[in-house]
Formats: C-alpha cells, sequence, structure tokens
C-alpha cells in the first residue's frame, strides 16, 4: 500500500470508530428517551379503555368496547360480557348482540352435557362469532339447527366460543379454561387470514425499564411500543395449534380446523395445524363454486358481505358456510364419530 494511502488509512480508523461511539450513544438516548416517556405517559390498558367508555343507555347503539370484559388469563387477555343483550355498532352496520351466562353467543347451555347428547364445540373471531348478524343467523346456530332435525335419536347441541378479534392462542386457550368443561365430542376451528396476528389489546401495563426489548426497535417496527406483539406470529400459531392436538389426545374428542375464505395466509395457517397431526380442509373453494354458479364475479361487491367496507359474512353467507360446513362433516364421518362416542362405541383419538 502506498505511504499516502496508508497514512489516509491510518487517519479514518480514529473517525470512524468516534463516529461509531456517537451514533451509539446516539440510540442510547433516545432508547432512554422513550423509556422515561412511556413511564410518565403509559399507555391505557383495556380496562383502563373500558372504564373510561360512556355507559349504554337503554335504546343507545353501543361501541364494540362496551360488550367487552378484561379476562384474568394472559392468553385469553379479553372475552364477552356474560349476559350482555344490547345494538352495537359492527363497522356500517348497527346490530344486536347477545350472550349467554357464560359470556358466548347462542342460546343457554347447561354446564354439564346432557346424557345421550352430542357437542360441537366451535373456536374462532368474529367471523364465526357472527360479526353483524343474528345470534341465530350464525352459521353455527344454523348448523344446531340442522342437526336437530336430521338426528333425532342422538341430539346435537353446538356452542359457539368465538369472540371477535380471537387469535389461535386465544382460542386455544379458551378452549382449555372452559370448553373442554362442556365435554366437547367435536371441536371446529374456523381460521382467517389475520390469525397470525398478535393479542390486539393489552390488558396489563407493559413495563418501560424491562432489559428485554427495545422500546427503540419497536418504535421503528411497529410504530409504538404499544403495539408489542403478544402471542403473535407463526410459530405462536404452531404452538397454539400443538397445544390443541396435545388436548384431542388427552380428551377424546376430534378437531377439524378449517378456513371459510382461502388466502395465502389461510394456507399456510391450515399447513401447519395439518402438520400438527390435525385434520385441516379449505371450505375457500366451495366459496368459489358458489360465487360462479350465481353468477357473482367478486364476493367482496356480493350481498354475501355486510358492506362494502365490511367483508364479514352477511347472513346470507352464513347460511352457505353452514351447508358446506355440513356436507364436511358427514364426508369426513365426524357426525358418526360424535355419535359414536356418545353411545360409547368411538375410538379413542391418537
Amino acid at each position: 500500500m502506498p505511504e499516502r494511502a496508508r497514512q489516509r488509512a491510518h487517519g479514518l480508523a480514529p473517525r470512524i470508530a468516534l463516529a461509531g461511539g456517537a451514533a451509539i450513544v446516539t440510540l442510547l438516548a433516545v432508547e432512554l428517551g422513550i423509556r422515561v416517556f412511556d413511564s410518565l405517559h403509559p399507555e391505557p390498558t383495556l380496562g383502563d379503555v373500558i372504564a373510561k367508555v360512556e355507559p349504554l343507555h337503554e335504546g343507545a347503539v353501543g361501541r364494540w368496547l362496551h360488550a367487552l370484559r378484561v379476562d384474568p388469563n394472559e392468553r385469553i387477555a379479553y372475552g364477552l360480557r356474560p349476559s350482555f343483550d344490547a345494538t352495537i355498532e359492527f363497522g356500517e352496520t348497527p346490530a344486536r348482540l347477545t350472550t349467554n351466562s357464560f359470556g358466548f353467543r347462542g342460546r343457554e347451555w347447561p354446564r354439564e352435557k346432557p346424557k345421550g347428547t352430542a357437542r360441537i364445540v366451535g373456536l374462532g373471531d368474529s367471523l364465526m362469532m357472527g360479526h353483524g348478524v343474528a345470534a341465530e343467523a350464525t352459521y353455527l346456530a344454523q348448523l344446531e339447527a340442522e342437526l336437530d332435525r336430521g338426528s333425532p335419536e342422538v341430539p346435537f347441541e353446538v356452542l359457539n366460543l368465538a369472540v371477535g378479534g380471537y387469535n389461535p392462542t386465544q382460542e386455544v386457550a379458551t378452549l382449555r379454561e372452559v370448553g373442554v368443561g362442556f365435554g366437547p365430542d367435536l371441536v371446529l376451528v374456523n381460521l382467517v387470514e389475520n390469525d397470525q396476528n398478535g393479542i390486539i389489546y393489552r390488558t396489563a401495563p407493559l413495563d418501560p425499564w424491562t432489559p428485554r426489548r427495545s422500546l427503540l426497535l419497536d418504535a421503528l417496527t411497529k410504530g409504538t411500543g404499544a403495539n408489542e406483539v403478544r402471542y403473535g406470529g407463526w410459530g405462536a400459531a404452531r404452538d397454539a395449534m400443538r397445544d390443541l392436538a396435545s388436548l384431542r389426545r388427552e380428551r377424546g374428542f376430534e378437531v377439524l380446523v378449517f378456513c371459510v375464505v382461502s388466502s395465502p395466509e389461510t394456507k399456510r395457517l391450515l399447513q401447519i395445524s395439518s402438520e400438527e397431526g390435525l385434520r385441516s380442509r379449505d371450505l375457500g373453494p366451495a366459496l368459489d363454486q358458489h360465487m360462479r354458479e350465481l353468477g357473482i364475479p367478486n364476493y367482496y361487491a356480493s350481498e354475501y358481505v355486510l358492506g362494502p367496507h365490511d367483508a364479514h359474512p352477511s347472513a346470507k353467507h352464513h347460511h352457505l358456510i353452514e351447508q358446506d360446513l355440513l356436507k364436511l362433516l358427514e364426508s369426513e364421518k365426524l357426525l358418526d364419530f360424535c355419535r359414536d362416542r356418545v353411545r360409547g362405541g368411538a375410538p379413542p383419538s391418537k
């Protein structure tokens, strides 16, 4: 190396070190500033927000927050208020939202499964819950009515444990904490394309002085430290499916994991659940077939969704889902499994 170049390189090294040190000090100062700000201005928890919501007067249209309660289980985080009955603003469409004494949609159920009755438990988010439609119009309520007509020798009860915004972690935690107590013979899990997202509400204060994470990195990658992902991502979805498979083996019920609308995300989620040994099926092609037969070129611009800015299924689509799901349950022999289990003849789940 020429002498002049060597001298130039030798002179640059201290400057690079000085610039690098200054950058590190600056980042540490910004990190400290964010932590101080967050300690002085903590983000409100869901409980804080609910406490500040104006009371819901009789006859008034409420907000989604009016229907929520905080759950002490951090994997569940929140749920619907028990025995709730009010009209709620669901996006563009106000609709009546009712819950039973357990805090789920549907009629009142006895805790103990009636003798000689088969029980199906549904886990999901706002789609299965029936965002924007009446409780009796949800596809699980329609499924129960159809099974009652078609299976008089073994009555079926279909329990809807879905809650808007839930992801697989919350759904399986709900099954473990509440659902197994209802004695299900079959568990249905309705996956949707945003199920890899984390829990959407914070229910515990964020510690601004935790050494386990950088609030600056959170701010750069997620917009704000308050949006910390909890129980989100593909790994969390796999953990939930693995836990569900474990529950299936422990309790002996069967499981059907499915999606209603196909997307790359739902296909990946179904692949994960299949890899964990769970029966996984895609009902998206059935919806596409319905749209072709009905001459509807765009599902999202049809009467089968609630509106142009709300893609949740309308009551008409819930009816199609019920028909497709019933056919799937019959073709997979899952209804026969439930009947045999009630009679004491079903083989144990492996």
